[in-house]
Order: structure tokens, then C-alpha cells, then sequence
């Protein structure tokens, strides 16, 4: 990946996440070049060599420059928001937390589910997907995913889903309202023509992160402390989805904007 004369003149830090990442990739089929992710066949994602949900364990790579990317705070590749939604999986799975089911993301882009007709393969593809899986954890009661989208269109998406999900796979619909959106903070767009990412990414994160939070609870601190006072400190399933938007709107803060508003950017072209 370097030499190590290079490698002695990176930071710590830096050193420390390559030190990490040779000892996960030793094992892959691209030693040095990629670390394998296992994905459990219980978790549902999306199987991109079936094209359909897992029914099997699989796996997909991370490269080290996508980690160097987020490292430098550039851009995130799509892997890597897999990676993370792996992670809070398997970590609702360590804490029996049985109410909570996180979506693969990868279907999930701007470039793929528009509302454009030319889109309709992907988006077809996108809707059932996300049936299944709707139908796969039918017995939790939050269901969250990440997306590269605006505004309606992924509501129409979740919709289109969701009545799939009631009328082929005999989801109970408990008879919920339609979904809603909320855009409580502002978010500067990047400049027209530039190649960077950063604005879908924190748009979404900004509208996700609040679209669900109890009324008169305006700050962080008031939805913490009503939250701490409802559980036992993360255990409870709507704590647990607070968490995983308290660490999106962190990244949101403090990895993808500066603290005078714009986006961190550099030279690289990244892959949405």
C-alpha cells in the first residue's frame, strides 16, 4: 500500500488504520488491496450476484482508498455506508435487540431509483428488494436504511414497497399512515458542476436524522434525556434508532461540513 518510509511519515493515526486494515485484508483473494466483509444470510441484504435478497452468506470488498477517502474526510463510497449499516446490524444482533432491521443501502441512489422513466429497471429492482425485506423482518417495528435521494422520490419508493409487501408477501399493514417528511435543517448544495458527493449525503442524513424525534424535544440534550429517561440506557429499540442518527448527524457535522458551512473537497472524483 506504501513504503515504509512513507508509512513512517504518516500520522499516527493514519498508521494505526493501516496497521488494522493489512491484518483484515490478509485473507482476501486481493491481499493488501481489500479487506472481505461477511454479510450473514440472516442480516437481508442485497445479493449483487443473484441480484435479489441473500439466501446465503456472502461477502463484498472494501478498499483501502475508500477508507483513505473517509480517513481524509473526501467522500464516501458506497461500501463504506454498507460497511456501516453491517456494523449497527450485527450490533442489534449482539444486543438482542430485536426491533430494529437495517436495509442494504446499495440499491438505494440517486443515479438508480429516480423518478425518471429511464430509471424504471433500477427502481423496479430497488422496490422489490426492499418487499422482501420488509417481509423478511415483519416482526420488528423499525426498519431503517440509508439513501442518495431527494425529497418525494424515495417516499414513493418506501410506499410502493411497503404496498407490495402488504399485497404479495402478506406483510400486516396495522393500518399506518402515509409517510411524511420533515426538513428541519438547512444544508448548503455544492456549487453546480463540482464532482463532489458530500451534499446528497448530508441532505439525506439531515432529513433522516430528523424525522424522528418526540415533539417539543428541539436540542440533542432534550432528546437524549427524554430518551435515557424512557430505557436503560440504549436497550430499548427507540434508543437504539436515536443512536444510529446521533452518530449520522455527527458525521454530518463534523466529517462531511466545515465550521463555516461548506464541504470538505479536494481532487477526488468519488463513486456515488
Amino acid at each position: 500500500m506504501v513504503s515504509l518510509k512513507d508509512l513512517r511519515n504518516l500520522p499516527r493515526e493514519m498508521q494505526e488504520l493501516h496497521g488494522y486494515y493489512m491484518v483484515a485484508s490478509a485473507n482476501s483473494a486481493q491481499h493488501g488491496q481489500q479487506m472481505n466483509v461477511l454479510v450473514p444470510e440472516h442480516y437481508g441484504f442485497y445479493d449483487a450476484e443473484t441480484g435479489d435478497l441473500q439466501t446465503k452468506d456472502f461477502t463484498f470488498g472494501v478498499d483501502f482508498l475508500d477508507l483513505f477517502h473517509v480517513f481524509n474526510q473526501k467522500c464516501l463510497d458506497n461500501n463504506m455506508l454498507r460497511l456501516w449499516c453491517v456494523y449497527f446490524t450485527r450490533e442489534s444482533f449482539r444486543l438482542k435487540e430485536p426491533h430494529v432491521a437495517i436495509a442494504d443501502p446499495l440499491l438505494f441512489s440517486k443515479a438508480t431509483i429516480g423518478i425518471e422513466e429511464w430509471k424504471r429497471g433500477s427502481r423496479e429492482k430497488a422496490t422489490s428488494y426492499l418487499a422482501k425485506f420488509f417481509a423478511m423482518h415483519k416482526q420488528r417495528r423499525y426498519v431503517l436504511t440509508l439513501y442518495h435521494l431527494e425529497s418525494v422520490a424515495v417516499g414513493t419508493l418506501f410506499e410502493e414497497a411497503w404496498i407490495k409487501a402488504v399485497n404479495d408477501y402478506e406483510v400486516p399493514s396495522y393500518g399506518r399512515k402515509k409517510m411524511t417528511y420533515h426538513r428541519n435543517f438547512a444544508c448548503i448544495q455544492q456549487p453546480q458542476g463540482t464532482v463532489f458527493c458530500g451534499y446528497y449525503c448530508a441532505y439525506i442524513i439531515r432529513n433522516w436524522v430528523t424525522s424522528f424525534k418526540p415533539k417539543t424535544k428541539t436540542t440533542y440534550q432534550q432528546m437524549a434525556d427524554y430518551f435515557k429517561t424512557e430505557s436503560e440506557y440504549g436497550h430499548n429499540p427507540v434508543v437504539l434508532v436515536f443512536d444510529i442518527q446521533r452518530e449520522l448527524a455527527t458525521i454530518l457535522n463534523k466529517e462531511v461540513l466545515k465550521e463555516n458551512g461548506d464541504f470538505y473537497a479536494g481532487g477526488v472524483v468519488p463513486m456515488y
